[in-house]
């Protein structure tokens, strides 16, 4: 393990992210080792991220790895029992832990991918981020954003309104969203166009 750690943690729950972030300089002092917890847009300097489950981002977190190694935890909401989370696997995700895990649990999760450094992942490696945007979804996005409503996007792409739905799911199960509000979230981000570029 590195003798220091910079720490960014991406999660909308205050609380959590408090609770979370004394929790970890804690253990880090315990195990003789500074940290550094760094601000949302400064992630990609950071050697461990925690990043809530579709936090207004694609889950496709390959295309927003930086060149050095980066450890990557997702938080995910707690889910009903024998609920099971359909994503394919994403090579940049080290860990997924529920936002009820306890303390004990999660600083062994912290300590298990940490002391395995390995080549940051690619994104044509990796079942997940391999899976690009056709045009057409890429297109209906873009339409999305610009608050069009399916008919006028529809009679812009020369499409069905029943075609643009079905290019609508495609995409959003590409980029790791199950609800029309992450999706719009997102597409609310101004880097869209970059990263869609990147997915194309």
């Amino acid at each position: 393990m590195k003798s220091h750690i910079d720490i960014v943690i991406l999660d909308n729950d205050q609380y959590f992210s408090q609770g979370l972030e004394a929790l970890l300089a804690s253990y880090f002092i315990r195990v003789g080792c500074t940290t550094a917890f760094l601000p949302a847009q400064h992630y990609w300097k950071a050697d461990l991220v925690f990043q809530q489950q579709n936090l207004n981002q694609t889950a496709q977190y390959c295309h927003r790895q930086p060149a050095h190694y980066q450890s990557l935890i997702t938080i995910q909401e707690p889910v009903p029992p024998g609920y099971r989370q359909r994503l394919v696997p994403c090579l940049s995700e080290k860990s997924v832990i529920n936002r009820l895990i306890s303390t004990g649990a999660l600083l062994n999760e912290v300590e298990r991918i940490m002391k395995h450094d390995t080549p940051a992942a690619q994104p044509w490696a990796c079942p997940r981020c391999a899976l690009t945007l056709t045009l057409r979804e890429k297109q209906v996005l873009l339409a999305i954003r610009r608050a069009q409503s399916p008919g006028q996007i529809a009679t812009e792409l020369k499409l069905s309104v029943k075609t643009i739905s079905a290019h609508k799911w495609s995409a959003m199960k590409k980029l790791g969203f199950k609800r029309n509000t992450e999706l719009l979230n997102w597409l609310r981000q101004g880097d869209l166009r970059d990263e869609l570029s990147t997915l194309l």
